[in-house]
């Protein structure tokens, strides 16, 4: 009995002993110099888009495409090299809502932000009162619907702005109305108006990028 209670003793410490060189192989914390390093932040794409265009939009929403880049010469003014920050943007609409036949074609919506005046001739340019607490003008050129406002002198420091929205025929017939229009305009220029409070100089001027109306 006693040989008996020997053996079981003996392969216990036995199997304790492997069991203590399998951990110190297999579980020893790493050296610092074996770990990896932290994923760099610059390593990161910031290159994402900001819009999933697979999701279908539940509002009228306008993505930036391209902006942010000084541009030289706005149309409606003839021949011009009037400096304007750019926006390009893209129309999504409810899938209920649109009328346009041709998918495959994006709808656009363009913008011109200057600090330059600019002279809106009486005989071409009409005023659009729809627009709250802005003086609106708008015009039609080559079936497509151009409307300038400025800011009101009420925001200080910037009066001195003017944008100039173009919207295409094509964005039109796709079903956008007057009423999304003004929507649009009024996020947009509540939005911009953010950002031009807190830049510093006329460089650092973000247009917005994502506006639901």
């Amino acid at each position: 009995m006693k040989v008996l209670w020997v053996i079981c003793l003996a392969l216990l410490l036995f199997s304790s002993c492997d069991m203590m060189l399998y951990m110190k192989d297999h579980f020893s914390p790493s050296s610092p110099l074996s770990v990896p390093p932290a994923i760099s932040l610059s390593s990161v794409s910031t290159n994402q888009p900001i819009f999933n265009e697979t999701e279908s939009v539940e509002t009228p929403t306008i993505i930036l495409m391209k902006g942010n880049n000084l541009h030289y010469g706005i149309p409606c003014f003839g021949e011009n090299a009037i400096p304007a920050i750019l926006g390009e943007y893209k129309l999504e609409m409810p899938e209920d809502a649109i009328k346009q036949s041709d998918a495959d074609s994006p709808l656009l919506i363009n913008s011109w932000l200057t600090s330059e005046f600019i002279y809106l001739s009486p005989e071409r340019w009409k005023e659009r009162t729809s627009l709250e607490r802005f003086h609106a003008m708008e015009m039609i050129d080559d079936e497509d619907l151009y409307i300038v406002l400025r800011f009101p002198d009420t925001i200080t420091d910037q009066a001195k702005w003017s944008i100039l929205f173009c919207i295409p025929k094509e964005t039109i017939d796709a079903g956008i109305t007057d009423v999304m229009i003004n929507r649009m305009i009024q996020n947009w220029t509540l939005k911009l108006s953010y950002y031009i409070s807190i830049s510093r100089n006329e460089s650092q001027i973000s247009l917005p990028a994502v506006i639901a109306f």
